[in-house]
This record gives structure tokens, sequence and C-alpha cells, in this order.
């Protein structure tokens, strides 16, 4: 559903590395990934900015980068490939974790004034944070808001002290914890054996002569997610619950999602 656009914004070829030059980034050490954390940002800009000019600043910027910029239509663009480069965008942090070396830094599109990132740049935000955590084995808590983790910085009368940032403006707490704990939930898995002869499997929660897609027989076994709908889109149980056949095999072949086989069928093994 998503892309990643790594080409009309490689701040490392536009600003190529110059250890004497302020680049706004620098190389990984080579052969030493160490990313450990994600902080979520917004641009804050003037409101009604394009994205195109976020993303130009932060690209041209000799100071500050990131690693992805999401647009409010869902729009991703990568800066520079945090296996690689680490981006300059946390500043002063609570903790080692959060510093520009180990944190992932994305951008979204948003100013305070504009109310609340789109439904689009959540779904993306999603998509894009999924692929991160899962290549970099980064753990839930691991991922926050720039607010909670940045400080004032020494020599300020509030050092070491959060309020620095209220970024991400466009994702309240509320929001924004609730949907990092929905990023890690995992779907309850039940298993069952199928105790007739065979079973159909079926395209739809219902009973009909033209969504029938396969079989299983007496003693194949499935794993099923625990929520089912019937053909009214409604959650059932008792005598009417349909499985879906989630994670299954018949006779060596993979049946992954195929579809549904009715519950009076079959018995719960585990």
């Amino acid at each position: 559903m998503f892309t990643i656009d790594t080409t009309h914004y490689n701040k490392a070829k536009r600003i190529p590395y110059d250890p004497k030059t302020p680049c706004g980034y620098m190389p990984r050490p080579l052969g030493r990934v160490h990313v450990r954390s994600i902080i979520v940002h917004t641009t804050n800009g003037k409101k009604g900015t394009t994205l195109a000019s976020e993303a130009n600043y932060i690209c041209n910027s000799r100071a500050i980068s990131a690693h992805y910029l999401i647009g409010k239509q869902g729009e991703i663009i990568q800066f520079l490939d945090p296996s690689f480069y680490i981006a300059y965008h946390a500043g002063c942090v609570r903790s080692t974790l959060f510093t520009n070396v180990f944190a992932i830094g994305i951008e979204m599109h948003n100013t305070p004034t504009e109310g609340p990132c789109t439904i689009l740049q959540i779904e993306a935000l999603t998509w894009l944070v999924k692929q991160l955590y899962e290549k970099y084995t980064i753990p839930e808590l691991n991922i926050e808001t720039h607010r909670k983790v940045a400080v004032y910085c020494p020599g300020h009368k509030l050092a070491g002290q959060t309020g620095r940032k209220i970024d991400p403006s466009g994702l309240p707490d509320s929001i924004f914890y609730s949907w990092r704990a929905a990023l890690y939930n995992k779907p309850t898995m039940t298993k069952y054996k199928v105790v007739a002869s065979k079973v159909n499997i079926r395209t739809s929660p219902q009973i009909n002569d033209t969504n029938i897609v396969g079989q299983l027989v007496f003693g194949d076994t499935f794993e099923s997610v625990a929520t089912v709908k019937d053909e009214l889109g409604q959650t059932i149980s008792g005598k009417n619950t349909w499985m879906h056949l989630t994670k299954g095999t018949h006779n060596g072949m993979r049946l992954d999602g195929l579809g549904f086989i009715h519950a009076s069928n079959l018995i719960i093994v585990g």
C-alpha cells in the first residue's frame, strides 16, 4: 500500500558528507548498526506549507536532518538510510537510548494549528514503523515522541528537564500511546482439530454453493484468530460460530488465510 521515496530527497547525495563542514548528519561507523529506538517528530512549520517545501528544508539543512518524512496523503520520503547514516534530529535527550547515534528520526508533516495528523499519515507511520522495528528489533517502549525524550540542554536553567519540545503536535499522548501499544498487540490464536470426515473451507462465513475454496479432513489442525464474524458482519458464538483458517496445512500445502470453517466440525486442541 505504501512506498518509500528514496531518490528525490537523498541527503547523502545532495550534501555529500564532509567531516570539516556541518552536514546535518554523519555516516555510521562501517559495520556498526546501533539502531535501538525511534523518535516521532512533526515538522511544525508554517500552516499551509507543502510537503515538498518541508522535504527540501530538511534535505538542504546543514544543521538538522531526519531519516524519514511522512506526508498528509501517506507519502513516505527517506532522506537517509538509518543503517548507514546518523541523522541530527534528537538534540539533548533524557537518555542515551534516544540520542542521534541510536535513534531513527521520523518527521510528520504537521503544524500545531492544523489539528491531528491525517488517517493516511497514521497508516503510513504504522506501516513504516513496523518495517523498522522488525528490521532493527526495537521494543515497544523504545518508540517515543520527541516531547517525551527531549530535555533542556546543559547551561539552561531547566537543564535536564522535559518541556523543550512539543512535537509531534498532531499526535497527543492519548493517541500516540494507544497507537504504539496496538503495534505490538498480536491476535489471540486458538488451535482446532477437524473431527468430521471432511469439512469445506469457504471464502466467507456462510454456506452456499459458490464459496467453497478447499477442504480439510479428519485429523487436520489449524490455528484461528479468536474474533470471527458471520454473514451479517457481527461477532458470533456457539453453534453458528465460524473460524478463520489463519494458519494451517493440508497434505503439506500451506492454506494460511484461505477462508472460513464452520465450528460444528471442530474441537479445540490448544
